[in-house]
């Protein structure tokens, strides 16, 4: 776990990146397991993929992509700021550190 939160620190020093943590105790991530990733590719529709246990779903349905939209907006919305969440993932690291 601690070369993650090592390797987390790292990453807003990368272009186009902007990491924002979602608190473990915020309402919206109840009972949100699966990963998702929305792509907006320049040349066609937008897509989504859940991952959940047992396979990822690709799709660019009309009803699903606003679907998955909506989940990445209440995730925003919860996030904390990124310098919030720097310092969180420091704090975590920090304690991570201490216990091993």
């Amino acid at each position: 776990m601690v070369e993650q939160l090592e390797y987390l620190l790292t990453v807003p020093g990368c272009p186009h990146v902007t990491m924002q943590a979602v608190p473990c105790d915020s309402s919206c991530t109840t009972g949100l397991m699966p990963a998702f990733t929305i792509a907006e590719p320049p040349d066609g529709p937008t897509a989504v993929s859940v991952d959940s246990a047992l396979r990822a779903v690709v799709t660019t349905d009309h009803e699903d992509v606003p679907l998955i939209w909506r989940c990445y907006d209440k995730l925003r919305i919860e996030a904390l700021r990124p310098s919030s969440s720097l310092e969180s993932i420091k704090k975590a690291l920090d304690e991570w550190k201490q216990q091993t």
